[in-house]
């Protein structure tokens, strides 16, 4: 179990890490993922020793290959729920931006950390073919990880077209939703609490997490 954990953090900035298919009508939501990947590995192979120690950089990377390609909208639906439906215009944008900056902390601390390890078991990840209709609005998309170990998994990115573009929302690792385990970790607080005391909380850790970066500097 200890040994599927490490593995489960090395798969999370790859989970993260899928674009959007940039009005391409013939690229199919496969063909993305694939795509994403390797040019998130080429991006850290190219910075691998300069994002050790410059988390701006880092920060950078994220913000052009990651956060840009995710439908915030849509994930922040899924982890809310009805609170979302319920939320005020001010609440749903402080909420957005707080979670969006959880998760680029999230994101830029793994792919740091595990940089050599995702580098070193990139050819071990593949994309098994699938079929998406032409006029499809939905579609999901299976990565599977097989490596010399032995070791096998696998992760599912449930995706959305738009006018023009697929983007990732949710990601199902194990047969669990990432976006259901932040629905459940988020629940009891804003039914006990409210909304405004989860968005606060969120906000207190992320200034925690800036003023714990700023020290180690």
């Amino acid at each position: 179990m200890k040994i599927q954990r490490w593995y489960w953090v090395l798969l999370m900035p790859l989970i993260l890490a899928t674009p959007v298919v940039w009005a391409d009508s013939d690229q199919s939501p496969r063909d993305v993922v694939k795509a994403s990947t390797e040019r998130l590995v080429a991006a850290l192979k190219q910075h691998q020793v300069e994002i050790q120690t410059d988390r701006p950089l880092a920060e950078s990377l994220a913000e052009t290959h990651v956060l840009p390609h995710i439908d915030f909208e849509r994930v922040n639906q899924l982890v809310l729920g009805r609170h979302w439906e319920a939320a005020t215009p001010d609440q749903r944008e402080r909420f957005t931006r707080a979670f969006r900056r959880l998760l680029m902390s999230v994101y830029v601390t793994a792919m740091v950390t595990y940089a050599d390890r995702i580098i070193a078991n990139s050819q071990h990840i593949f994309f098994p073919p699938g079929e998406v209709e032409p006029q499809a609005r939905a579609a999901m998309v299976r990565m599977l990880i097989d490596l010399p170990s032995g070791f096998k998994t696998e992760a599912d990115f449930r995706m959305y077209r738009g006018d023009t573009d697929w983007k990732v929302y949710d990601v199902i690792v194990g047969g669990v939703s990432i976006g259901l385990i932040y629905r459940t970790m988020f629940a009891s607080q804003v039914a006990n609490k409210g909304l405004d005391d989860l968005i606060a909380a969120l906000e207190a850790k992320i200034r925690r997490n800036d003023s714990a970066l700023t020290t180690a500097r």
